[in-house]
């Protein structure tokens, strides 16, 4: 059973308790998103996967717009990761943008920001196909 933990402007975010999952849907309003507010949003998922101690994360891309570029990477990569992999996060299961420089800059933030010995992700086309990735032990 999903439920539904966090709302704003550019993401919603559900938990399935019994899965240790945490769904993300990014919205197509992170077209107009600062580099501010994407921090507030990844803090927010930091947060909710410390207390949830989230191992399997799905995260619709599909809307995201956000254009991240290499000072955020950097942020990224030491404010974000080492707290998600620390709380015990193990899969990130992406359903990516069709606008190609988007996906692009959002693949390079996330292999740039996690060990790959550690945590593993991998990009679909299809929701479903990235959530049996996901759930798969």
């Amino acid at each position: 059973m999903s439920e539904h933990i966090y709302s704003s402007k550019f993401l919603d975010m559900h938990y399935e308790a019994e899965k240790s999952l945490i769904l993300y849907i990014w919205r197509e309003t992170t077209a107009e998103m600062l580099s501010t507010e994407y921090k507030i949003e990844l803090l927010a998922i930091v947060k909710f996967s410390e207390k949830y101690q989230i191992a399997k994360h799905l995260v619709d891309t599909q809307l995201f717009a956000f254009i991240v570029d290499i000072d955020m990477q950097e942020w990224v990569a030491q404010n974000f990761y080492p707290h998600l992999v620390a709380s015990g996060s193990k899969k990130f299961s992406f359903v990516v943008s069709p606008d190609l420089f988007a996906q692009v800059t959002l693949e390079q933030a996330v292999e740039g920001g996690r060990t790959a010995d550690v945590v593993e992700s991998k990009y679909f086309n299809d929701i479903e196909q990235a959530r049996a990735w996901a759930l798969e032990d």
